[in-house]
């Protein structure tokens, strides 16, 4: 399994599945430019030296086995899939109904509340912001498998993502939409085209 995207907004839940991933894989290695971020100021020379310093470190690894946790509306993105190879990259589409996301995010810390580590703060006041203004345009994002992780706990789509790459040989064949129906409702987890 050479790179494994984890694409959808904050509060969809890529941080908790990459970890998961990473620990139930033997991964050492996750990746999101947030985290490269906070190593750098905030302006235009900062932003270019965490893109930097991240593609670094994903040469590093051979530009496989890794995760990268991403919003999929930065096009810098597809350059790093581009390098990854488009036949060495699953992306799994976390999609969560827009009240739950923002739930999610008002449960987080105040910091994490705020613009974040890659939310522009010239452009949005903080992640709810963000959320009610790009979530219309991230239904239009593709991924090979899309999860609904809106009434899923975190352990339940891990179970699922699990299952789902010990089934799958080889990447690219066919799409799949994986629902969790929750509270009580359908268990399966059937694989639907």
């Amino acid at each position: 399994m050479p790179v494994i995207q984890l694409m959808g907004l904050p509060g969809s839940g890529k941080s908790t599945l990459a970890r998961g991933i990473a620990a139930r894989l033997g991964w050492q290695h996750s990746f999101r430019i947030g985290t490269y971020h906070k190593r750098f100021p905030s302006t235009v020379e900062g932003d270019a030296a965490a893109w930097r310093v991240m593609l670094e470190d994903m040469a590093t690894c051979g530009w496989n086995h890794f995760i990268l946790e991403t919003s999929g509306l930065d096009g810098r993105w597809n350059d790093v899939l581009e390098r990854c190879g488009p036949r060495n990259v699953l992306t799994f589409k976390l999609e969560c109904e827009q009240p739950e996301l923002i739930r999610r995010i008002m449960a987080k810390s105040p910091e994490d509340q705020a613009h974040g580590d890659w939310v522009p703060p010239d452009q949005f006041r903080d992640k709810v912001a963000y959320v009610q203004a790009v979530f219309p345009e991230l239904a239009s994002r593709r991924g090979e498998v899309v999860l609904n992780t809106t009434r899923a706990s975190p352990s339940e789509i891990l179970d699922l993502v699990v299952r789902f790459l010990s089934t799958r040989k080889a990447f690219h064949q066919d799409s799949f939409r994986l629902e969790y129906k929750g509270q009580g409702g359908e268990r399966s987890f059937p694989l639907q085209s």
